[in-house]
């Protein structure tokens, strides 16, 4: 008989998993070495999370710096382009230039940045607030910048650009102060008075006072033909610059009636407001050009009449002599500018006003009514100084319009009316101020082109005779 019995192996099989699993547990020593080892590895991924967010930090600062920096910069490039004066003003005021800090109003180009006060739609220095505690995060951010301008140091020519550095400054995590500097360049007006258009090429200028004065010499130069002639170059070229603009502006009259007509029929059919105040000030741009080409020429031939004037002589003319019964007539011409600039000059400014006040005014979007404005002020500024009447009541009163429509909504052109004031208290000081170029230029050619005519004229028609 058979008795079924258990393997031998089997106790150690119930044994076996349980000292496998106590080969494989952990012991402390096993969990402080690994404690140990993840430390090792943590601290300096600690470390590199805060160096991380130092540096975030600065780099967040340095950035913020580089905004606030940039966010002037363009307001001094706008503030230069609206005010003519601005690069003037940056030089002299001190509190521009000062390093300040950027919070609490203290500094000028922080003053104000939200109309928060009444009277709503203008934001005023000493009414809406600068960057104040109650800005809250905004105002703890930028609690320790403080900005301040470097101008180029040393003497300029007239006309030359101011360099500027701006500099914004601002405590690090460390408590270290940083500085972030940025280059500007404003550019300064320089007044000038362009050559007219008939004489800006010498040599082609020569070629046609050539073929009026001496017609039929073909492709001779001018100064071969009155040296051949034993002339004087200067004075027939004085003489010859003359005849050349007064007869390129005579015959440029008709062209200009035709566009006045024009622009008049569109000012005569216009019924929707803006349409006229778009045709009116299309027709005084139309005189402001040719006031402008007038005005041009008479600077330019001051000179060449003061020289005519002082000198003009028949000897001077040669044996070979201008016809007098073609060059006379053209002569004559130079007189016109006179008459056609103050014409001109006064009927621009009376269109600007008409367009500029009610109600065409009203129409205009109100920059385009600023720079109309603006406009005003600088034709009635030319003709106080030569047409007349020599009266700055008119100029003070458009600039106190300007200044008080502007104040709080434009701070360039308040600030400009506020210094063309000054500027315009009488005609003597508007004087001082005024391009040389420009209204020197229009006086003495208004004192050299009678005594000029007269003696061409008489010199010519003596010799015509003889």
């Amino acid at each position: 008989m058979s008795v079924n019995r258990e393997p031998a192996s089997r106790p150690s099989t119930i044994r076996e998993p349980l000292r496998a699993r106590c080969r494989s547990g952990l012991g402390l020593i096993d969990v402080v070495v690994a404690a140990m080892v993840l430390g090792l590895a943590i601290i300096p991924i600690l470390g590199l999370f805060s160096t991380s967010g130092r540096q975030a930090r600065q780099t967040s600062d340095y950035g913020l710096a580089m905004a606030l920096s940039e966010k002037v910069a363009e307001e001094l490039r706008l503030a230069n382009w609206e005010n003519v004066h601005f690069v003037d003003q940056v030089e002299s005021d001190p509190s521009l230039c000062t390093e300040t800090p950027i919070v609490d109003g203290l500094s000028p180009f922080f003053a104000a940045i939200e109309d928060r006060n009444p009277p709503f739609g203008r934001i005023e220095n000493t009414v809406d607030p600068g960057i104040s505690p109650t800005f809250g995060s905004l105002y703890r951010q930028v609690a320790t910048f403080r900005f301040g301008i470097t101008a180029q140091a040393g003497p300029r020519a007239p006309g030359d650009p101011l360099d500027l550095t701006l500099e914004m400054s601002w405590l690090d995590p460390e408590q270290r102060r940083q500085r972030s500097p940025l280059e500007v360049r404003l550019a300064r007006f320089r007044p000038s008075t362009p050559q007219p258009p008939a004489i800006e090429d010498r040599k082609r200028a020569d070629e046609q006072i050539r073929d009026i004065l001496y017609p039929g010499q073909g492709s001779r130069t001018l100064a071969d033909v009155v040296s051949t002639a034993g002339g004087d170059v200067d004075t027939i070229r004085n003489l010859g610059d003359a005849v050349l603009i007064a007869q390129n502006f005579t015959g440029s009259r008709s062209k200009f009636s035709s566009q006045v007509q024009s622009a008049e029929r569109s000012i005569a059919a216009a019924s929707v407001p803006t349409d006229k105040v778009r045709t009116v000030l299309s027709l005084a741009r139309f005189y402001e050009r040719r006031c402008s080409a007038a005005l041009y020429a008479l600077c330019y031939l001051a000179s060449p009449l003061e020289s005519l004037a002082a000198s003009f002589d028949a000897s001077s003319l040669g044996t070979t002599r201008p016809d007098a019964a073609r060059t006379v007539p053209l002569f004559l011409g130079v007189s016109d500018l006179i008459s056609s600039f103050d014409f001109t000059l006064t009927r621009t400014r009376d269109l600007y006003l008409t367009a500029c006040g009610k109600p065409l005014g009203q129409a205009l979007r109100p920059r385009v009514w600023t720079r109309v404005l603006l406009k005003i002020v600088e034709l009635e500024k030319l003709k106080v100084l030569t047409a007349g009447p020599a009266d700055t009541s008119l100029l003070r009163r458009l600039l106190t319009d300007l200044e008080q429509f502007c104040a709080g909504r434009n701070a360039n052109f308040a600030w400009y009316a506020r210094q063309e004031k000054v500027i315009c208290q009488d005609t003597a000081t508007l004087e001082r101020s005024y391009p040389a170029d420009r209204s020197q230029g229009w006086r003495r050619f208004r004192r050299a082109v009678g005594p000029a005519t007269s003696k061409v004229i008489r010199g010519l028609r003596t010799l015509q005779k003889n």
